[in-house]
């Protein structure tokens, strides 16, 4: 891209920091607020004709994602007795892509964090990736899932049931209408890792008529 000398638009810039897995939430944030400080506001469109989801400001849109994606972390946080939490690893080049369990189920973040740490060592000849730390109600079937590097940094989280007005913003990026070049020619061979996002979590699916949006794990 850099020999095309093509510049990227701030829809493209911003997708570009969503798509990267191995940019943590933080860097993520501080990327997006660098995108609204510095590069031009512009109105984005996703989805098809009578299903369409519009925002007249990128800017705005990425100012309510990150609000979107603290509050999750707040909750996940927030835990109480009608919870438990469990953990599980992706080892880096794994095929199939999946994480496997290794945990047991927590009803204290202080002994679920204190284990996973020294299962992280324990485990750290198998080239650990990334970490899934999830909570889930007693009572029923919310919860989220936080995906953590090796160094327990936190990538990404998410519910497990949408509210629509979140659903909204997170069926975005799976679905803005991007052409970007690829700077690629014929006979070049092209190496696709396999990403956290597509492993770990769900693909997306619209679900119009539900009030509220789960994943489809």
């Amino acid at each position: 891209m850099q020999k095309t000398g093509y510049k990227f638009s701030s829809l493209e810039a911003a997708w570009l920091v969503w798509f990267n897995s191995k940019m943590t939430m933080s860097e993520k944030h501080k990327a997006w607020r660098k995108i609204i400080k510095y590069m031009p506001d512009m109105e984005i469109r996703v989805g098809k004709k009578g299903n369409e989801v519009a925002f007249d400001s990128l800017h705005r849109f990425l100012t309510d994602y990150m609000a979107m994606e603290r509050r999750w972390l707040k909750d996940f946080f927030a835990f109480n007795q009608d919870s438990v939490l469990s953990y599980s690893f992706l080892k880096k080049n794994k095929k199939p892509c999946a994480f496997h369990t290794e945990s047991v189920i927590y009803n204290s973040y202080k002994k679920c964090l204190c284990d996973m740490k020294d299962d992280i060592e324990r485990y750290a000849e198998d080239n650990i990736g990334y970490i899934k730390f999830s909570q889930r109600e007693l009572n029923g079937n919310d919860g989220y899932d936080v995906i953590l590097d090796c160094m327990c940094r936190v990538i990404s989280v998410e519910p497990v049931d949408f509210e629509e007005d979140d659903y909204n913003i997170w069926y975005c990026f799976w679905n803005f209408p991007l052409m970007i070049p690829t700077p690629f020619e014929r006979g070049d061979i092209v190496y696709s890792p396999s990403r956290l996002i597509d492993t770990s979590l769900s693909r997306q699916r619209n679900y119009s008529n539900r009030k509220k949006h789960r994943r489809i794990l």
